[in-house]
């Protein structure tokens, strides 16, 4: 990839305060030499990119309605669909570009910088973001004082500061991912010659890997675990609890998956095969709640089946004026309703 061997990038270069003389220097030293191309994965990257990001459209019109956006844990959520849209136009709309282009760091250098830069910081901040509404679901089944505590009112927005906070931590002042069709990813390191993996180590995100995703998923499963005991009775569990577990075990795998295997390939040079699947989960991570929005929350299930004109809208229950016969005759309004069951997630 790059034609002047003996050009050696120090690694000062690749630092986040260095970035200007980092794209600089590669655009002195490189050939510009196109990589792989697939056009296959490409379009298929692309597709699912369009998919995802046409459900999360719907899913946040619904949920950015007042009556919704009032609850802690609809700010979290579209707090959180911000970070997956975002995420999901860089690694699947134009990484799927990338893979058609055969794009490399030599041939897209500024591009491929200032992306990968949003990447890292998008990635982090989204962790963050789901150990935030993870706590906010714990503290919803286990303590509505310490709930209305941390998440009641303004400190919900407060609180999601937090993420906002770690991940432009990470967008400023940590290195980059780079992406190279060649070795089919995104890396931090840049195969330059006469330079080794090792050089190239992202400390912080390591930890970030290690130490937030596995605590969220650890907490997943307290969450779990607590819903479980306080559901109604010993063998009987709403279908809300059940949805709740189902998507808990899912987003956990899928984002442990994620997260170790971007993990290992900051240490290892992994195969082909094993980097298409980092980058499926990844992907799959920053989508699949926009699928589990539509398919398993029924709050917001119904509302895009009325948007969407596929289900008619419930009239209001009559009122019924009924007139009693006390010493006052007062009248007493009484109107018939029924309280619906919605699934917050």
């Amino acid at each position: 990839m790059v034609e002047h061997t003996d050009l050696v990038a120090p690694k000062s270069l690749f630092c986040a305060y260095d970035r200007g003389e980092t794209t600089k220097y590669f655009r002195s030293a490189s050939n510009r030499t196109h990589g792989a191309t697939n056009k296959a994965l490409g379009v298929t990257f692309i597709t699912y990119g369009i998919i995802v990001e046409v459900l999360y459209v719907i899913d946040m019109f619904v949920m950015c309605k007042k009556k919704y956006r009032q609850l802690a844990c609809y700010k979290i959520m579209i707090a959180l669909g911000i970070y997956d849209m975002a995420s999901i136009s860089i690694n699947s709309l134009l990484t799927g570009y990338f893979w058609i282009a055969g794009a490399n760091y030599c041939t897209n250098p500024t591009l491929i910088f200032i992306a990968g830069s949003f990447v890292i910081g998008l990635w982090c901040g989204s962790c963050m973001n789901c150990f935030v509404l993870v706590i906010n679901r714990l503290l919803d089944v286990w303590s509505k004082i310490h709930m209305k505590r941390v998440f009641g009112g303004y400190r919900a927005y407060l609180t999601l500061m937090i993420p906002l906070g770690y991940g432009m931590y990470f967008f400023l002042f940590t290195q980059p991912l780079f992406f190279n069709s060649d070795q089919a990813g995104w890396y931090f390191y840049t195969f330059t010659p006469n330079h080794s993996i090792e050089e190239f180590l992202s400390f912080p995100h390591i930890a970030n890997n290690l130490l937030v995703v596995v605590t969220t998923c650890l907490l997943y499963v307290q969450y779990c675990r607590i819903l479980l005991r306080v559901s109604k009775g010993s063998t009987w569990i709403s279908f809300a609890q059940k949805s709740s577990f189902f998507q808990c075990t899912c987003i956990c795998m899928i984002n442990f998956a994620c997260a170790m295997i971007f993990v290992y390939m900051e240490f290892f040079q992994p195969p082909a095969c094993f980097v298409y699947l980092g980058h499926i989960t990844w992907q799959l991570g920053n989508g699949f709640p926009a699928f589990v929005y539509i398919l398993l929350n029924r709050t917001i299930q119904k509302e895009v089946l009325l948007l969407l004109r596929f289900r008619k809208p419930v009239k209001p229950p009559p009122t019924v004026l009924v007139t009693s016969s006390s010493a006052n005759k007062r009248t007493v309004l009484i109107m018939a309703s029924s309280a619906a069951k919605a699934f917050h997630w």
